[in-house]
Order: C-alpha cells, then sequence, then structure tokens
C-alpha cells in the first residue's frame, strides 16, 4: 500500500511525541537485550512476509511504540492492519506477557492507529478495517555462539473494526486469529 511505511513512522513519531514520560518511566526508552529482540523481531517480520496474501510489512524505528511490527494486507472484503508486540528472552520462562499498564498503552495505540489511518487514507476511511493487537513470543536459542530465534506462543489481546455493514465480523476475527498464528510456525 503506497504510504503505509510513511504512516508507521508518523504514528511512532506522534507516539512518541505525545506519551514520553509514560515510555521513559516505564523504562522503555531504551529496551534492554536490543540485539536479541531485534533478531526476534526480524523473525517475526520475515514470517509475516510469507502470509499470502501478502503483508506489508515494516518494523518500528528503534522499537519506539507498544508495537514492534506493523502490517497491512488487503483481504478479500476488508482491510487488516496487524499490530504485533514481539517479546523474547534466551530463557524461555523469562519471555513476558503484556502488564496491565503495557495492555493499555498498547490498546491507545490501537485507538490512535485507527483513527490515524482515516486520516491519512481518506480514500479508504470508508471500508472496512480490522486492526488486530497481537503478541508474539519468541525464544533465541543460543547454542554454540549462534541464536537461533524460535516463536513458541502467539496471540491476539484484542481487535478494533470499523465500517463492517454486512460483513461477518466473527468470521473476519477468526481469519485474522488463523494468519496471527501462521506466523508462529
Amino acid at each position: 500500500m503506497k504510504d503505509f511505511k510513511e504512516f508507521v513512522d508518523s504514528i511512532v513519531s506522534k507516539w512518541r511525541n505525545e506519551k514520553p514520560s509514560i515510555i521513559d518511566q516505564l523504562g522503555l526508552a531504551i529496551p534492554a537485550n536490543r540485539i536479541m529482540g531485534d533478531w526476534a523481531e526480524k523473525e517475526v517480520v520475515k514470517n509475516i512476509k510469507e502470509i499470502k496474501p501478502e503483508y506489508e510489512v515494516y518494523l518500528s524505528k528503534g522499537s519506539q511504540s507498544p508495537a514492534d511490527v506493523y502490517a497491512i494486507c488487503k483481504r478479500q472484503k476488508f482491510y487488516h492492519i496487524m499490530l504485533i508486540q514481539v517479546k523474547s528472552s534466551i530463557v524461555i520462562e523469562d519471555v513476558i506477557e503484556l502488564n496491565d499498564v503495557d495492555l493499555k498503552l498498547y490498546y491507545q495505540l490501537g485507538k490512535m492507529v485507527k483513527e490515524e489511518f482515516k486520516k491519512k487514507f481518506p480514500t479508504l476511511k470508508e471500508k472496512p478495517l480490522l486492526i488486530s493487537m497481537g503478541y508474539i513470543a519468541v525464544f533465541n536459542e543460543v547454542k554454540k555462539e549462534k541464536v537461533t530465534p524460535m516463536i513458541f506462543r502467539s496471540h491476539i489481546y484484542k481487535n478494533y473494526v470499523s465500517n463492517f455493514g454486512n460483513i461477518d465480523v466473527l468470521k473476519a476475527k477468526e481469519l485474522v486469529r488463523k494468519t496471527q498464528f501462521s506466523i508462529y510456525k
């Protein structure tokens, strides 16, 4: 989709400008394990790019928003924006889930994406749109100084829908759920 990368960059910038004190207070401005996290995110992006129909996928610059991965696809009857928070560790038991504060921020981002999408793409504002807010856990297995990212858990926290009219929302959510789980190979 033309201009989706610029859209993602603008969302991340807007988020950072509006929420810096919250992010800094939570210690999210400089994530620990940056390199391992980057490898995990790149593994998720690689897997999303293999999905059919094809998604356009971008990483959040420097993980500066609650979503690490942003992807969009024109499905048969609706547009799907996939937001994904990636968590990883070299110890499988240490891969964390999002807590209540993280989820609150994530949901705020989802609402912002929904509102800003309509502004950035006015010709699509009346089209059906489903925004999924997902999570992917990655175990960074270290063997002989080589790191292999392995996705081992995935789920969707929330979906935002708009303009679905006659389209079956439950079927759309199920399709999106299956798509999310196809990342988890």
